[in-house]
């Protein structure tokens, strides 16, 4: 791999995640006008006497009603019927994932840890692979800790370190450093693993090291049962099953078939068991696909098609690590089924409801596609299961969710400086990021930090990003802060090296 490019040549990032402080600087206070959000009005009614229908939301994979609004699957009583009637079900998603694509608005619904562990524990008497998928940005608190108790001790288990596109590079090499960290990790909570090919740093978003890691999943597991995606809420599981989906590892047909699952910044967005058909990788299909993954390492600009391009370009301006994923088999579908939603603001009362569902005149609902009972047979599935919210946990929202903010507690911590150019360590909140502690060598720190008691504050050492220092740019003018260097993102495949160099970018050797 390149190493970074020096700090004279890296550009600086103004709106990074980074931030630099120095202590005791005097900060000249601003003020900004606060727009106040207009809250979504939520129109409909329930209706405890309707039956409970035998269809999943497409979006979060609850079971479709109109009885209780904090139920997950829930749809207003009024727009239930008439999807019932028009027999378009199937084809909806619930109010929660509604409103949380369309407004950014979560409901409030809930999900027993029993409820979670019912649906889990599944797993422990199949056959199955399990993918423990981990928030790098919140190591350690996004590792499940009793996952073998959980899925079952004999469990082969796969671990992924998500959002690495969001950590850059402090220093050569920081990758593998950053792998040890998470093997070590998940090691100290009993989930080990005696082979490091089975552990991947990825993006589910930029799609960095997913093709690796479909060609190991392909190469290793093969088709030997089902694949179950575990992890803490707000991981990453519905984007990474979203990515697959379009990608080798599913069947060609099932991704214009089967929807995406519903993202969202909010935890426990996924409430129910997501899947789809994994393909079967035949020695034929395997060299397929070789055959692909070589003809993409020399492609150019010119080869891409422009949404791709453009994808890798924005995202290589976002984050630091990109990849390409590409499809060896496709299927000739003329189109994707429609999905039917609905608006709230439709619901009020006085409304035509019949108006509200049209059918598309140039497609019915009998000519849908389908996969054939041949095709699903003797299928094995890729899951996307429920989130586990976990135990500290920092609220996030609007000013309801910010009434329910716990008290501050102190906390004091004792240090001792390595050098102005190494971190000691990371004082980490969960969910909430960490602040890097540097100091000069010798030098006796006294920190005093304020948290809620159950937050999670704790002292990750070693750091995450021991020499992010290094990316300091130019102090902001009037503030204790300084720009971020950004070195040039790295891309995985898909590009040839002179197609690298004129979009700016880096790729990977």
């Amino acid at each position: 791999m390149n190493h970074l490019k020096s700090s004279a040549k890296s550009e600086v990032e103004e709106n990074s995640l980074i931030e630099f402080h120095d202590e005791g600087f005097p900060l000249e206070r601003r003020t900004k006008s606060k727009k106040v959000k207009k809250q979504q009005k939520i129109y409909g009614t329930p209706d405890v006497d309707v039956a409970v229908s035998d269809t999943c939301c497409s979006g979060c994979g609850a079971l479709m009603h109109c009885t209780d609004p904090e139920i997950p699957g829930y749809l207003p009583s009024e727009k239930f019927k008439v999807l019932v009637e028009e027999d378009q079900l199937k084809k909806a998603i619930c109010q929660r994932c509604y409103l949380i694509n369309h407004h950014q608005k979560a409901l409030n619904v809930t999900m027993s840890k029993e409820e979670y562990r019912a649906i889990v524990k599944r797993i422990k008497s199949e056959k199955a692979l399990v993918l423990l998928i981990v928030d790098l940005l919140d190591l350690p608190d996004s590792i499940i800790p009793d996952l073998p108790e959980l899925v079952g001790k004999n469990k082969h288990i796969v671990i992924l370190g998500n959002k690495i596109d969001l950590l850059p590079g402090d220093a050569e090499n920081y990758l593998q450093r950053i792998k040890r960290q998470l093997k070590a990790y998940c090691a100290s909570m009993g989930i080990s693993t005696s082979d490091n090919k089975d552990i991947h740093l990825i993006s589910a978003k930029t799609g960095y090291g997913i093709e690796n890691l479909i060609t190991r999943l392909q190469s290793t597991w093969k088709y030997k049962g089902d694949v179950y995606l575990v992890g803490t809420a707000n991981a990453g599981k519905s984007t990474l099953f979203n990515t697959l989906l379009e990608s080798d590892y599913c069947k060609s047909r099932a991704s214009d078939v089967i929807h995406k699952a519903t993202i969202s910044p909010w935890p426990g967005t996924t409430l129910n068991l997501l899947k789809f058909p994994i393909i079967n990788p035949t020695p034929y299909r395997m060299f397929r696909r070789a055959e692909r993954l070589k003809q993409a390492s020399h492609m150019t600009e010119d080869d891409m098609n422009p949404e791709e391009l453009k994808r890798i370009i924005q995202f290589s301006k976002q984050g630091y690590l990109v990849g390409h994923i590409g499809r060896t088999f496709q299927a000739n579908q003329p189109s994707k089924k429609t999905l039917v939603e609905f608006d709230p603001d439709s619901l009020s009362f006085g409304e035509d409801l019949e108006e509200d569902v049209k059918k598309d005149p140039s497609s019915d609902s009998s000519t849908d596609a389908e996969l054939t009972y041949n095709e699903i047979k003797d299928a094995h599935w890729f899951y996307d299961t429920p989130g586990i919210m976990k135990e500290h946990d920092v609220p996030s929202g609007g000013e309801e969710r910010m009434k329910t903010f716990p008290p501050l507690v102190g906390q004091d911590f004792e240090l001792q400086g390595q050098g102005c150019n190494t971190a000691i360590t990371d004082i980490k909140i969960s969910s909430a990021g960490w602040v890097a502690v540097t100091a000069a060598k010798g030098d006796q720190l006294l920190l005093r930090t304020h948290a809620p008691e159950a937050a999670g504050l704790c002292l990750r050492t070693p750091p995450l990003l021991p020499h992010v220092v290094n990316l300091k740019g130019q102090r902001i003018n009037k503030t204790p802060a300084y720009k971020t260097r950004k070195p040039q993102a790295l891309v995985d495949t898909g590009l040839s090296v002179k197609a690298a160099e004129r979009l700016k970018v880096r790729k990977k050797n």
